[in-house]
């Protein structure tokens, strides 16, 4: 059992390796990140950039010590990529390392690692970030303690989800646009060729049976972009303030509050639903190989089973990556322990 347990590593780590030269060959063929007309339509600072070499933005004279952080992880025109983590999710062979080990192996996803800022909750984590990427950024609350697993819809989950909205508005507020990532998904592909350049805020969804503007749509706001603009920051405002209004509701259902009271429509939010056949989920799995950008662990409970399920995806992903010839025969896997977690 030992000698075939360290057959199975050596072969998983020689995938990783030969994945991670095919992922490099590509992005030293694919050029820039964005498309030339990506920002055609900013309110702005937000010319075309390409990803080569690593420029930062100017600061302000009077930069705070989040906008700080944030221009170190941004591009020059003022866009990064978030995620957030306590201790629990930033333990070794966790969540954070599972999304920091997709960008390595994703294709044309290696070099969006110099825009990650791993936004952290407490000490812990905000010492193994800084051992493990280069930017970071402590979010500590006073007098809460956020470094353990928070199960869904507990007082500590709700804290968390607020605290998330209540930075975010802080964000564009202070005029970077972003992506903000939930730990638990994986980038499989740059996805920002996905994105429209005329919406301001665009969100993936748990079910996407509708079109990308139709309010039924039920939103997930484990992956969102946001440009910074006065419309968005109205809209983070008035979202933080209503979760001040239904205490007993995290983020994703006080947005949907929002959404059929017509709020954003008010404000003139250009809301957008982002494609599932792109940014797919365990809640919907129609999404294929062959075109997937992201995929989050939703319709999951537990860090167990959110780890367990996404290191199978992450297998299965290098699989698909390595054997060209059989990759039309090859489809997800049932998500056994996600599942079990219902």
């Amino acid at each position: 059992m030992e000698f075939q347990n360290s057959i199975r590593d050596l072969t998983l780590v020689l995938c990783l390796c030969l994945v991670f030269l095919l992922s490099y060959v590509e992005v030293r063929r694919s050029g820039p990140i964005f498309t030339a007309d990506f920002w055609s339509a900013s309110e702005t600072n937000t010319t075309f950039v390409s990803s080569r070499p690593v420029e930062r933005p100017l600061l302000s004279s009077d930069a705070d010590e989040l906008e700080i952080a944030l221009a170190k992880a941004s591009m020059p025109n003022k866009t990064l990529i978030m995620t957030a983590a306590n201790k629990a999710w930033m333990e070794p062979n966790g969540l954070i390392d599972l999304l920091l080990e997709s960008f390595r192996i994703g294709e044309g996803t290696q070099e969006l690692l110099d825009y990650l800022l791993i936004v952290t909750l407490d000490e812990r984590a905000f010492n193994r970030c800084k051992e493990i990427h280069p930017h970071c950024y402590d979010l500590r609350t006073e007098g809460v303690d956020f470094s353990g697993e928070k199960f869904f819809m507990t007082e500590d989950y709700l804290k968390i989800t607020r605290r998330k909205i209540e930075f975010l508005k802080d964000v564009v507020q202070h005029g970077f646009s972003f992506i903000f990532t939930d730990a638990d998904v994986l980038w499989l592909r740059n996805p920002f060729r996905r994105f429209s350049s005329e919406a301001d805020f665009q969100i993936s969804c748990d079910t996407c049976d509708y079109g990308p503007t139709d309010v039924k749509i039920l939103p997930n706001t484990g992956f969102t972009f946001v440009r910074s603009n006065r419309r968005t920051i109205n809209m983070y405002n008035l979202w933080y303030n209503s979760t001040q209004r239904y205490p007993w509701k995290h983020d994703q259902d006080v947005f949907n509050e929002m959404k059929f009271l017509n709020e954003f429509t008010e404000i003139g939010v250009n809301l957008l639903f982002l494609d599932a056949a792109y940014f797919s989920g365990f809640c919907d799995t129609r999404a294929t190989l062959e075109y997937v950008c992201t995929m989050h662990a939703n319709c999951c409970k537990g860090l167990k089973a959110k780890t367990h399920d996404l290191r199978a995806t992450l297998e299965e992903w290098m699989l698909f990556r390595l054997d060209v010839a059989r990759r039309s025969e090859m489809h997800w896997r049932s998500r056994d322990e996600c599942r079990a977690s219902l």
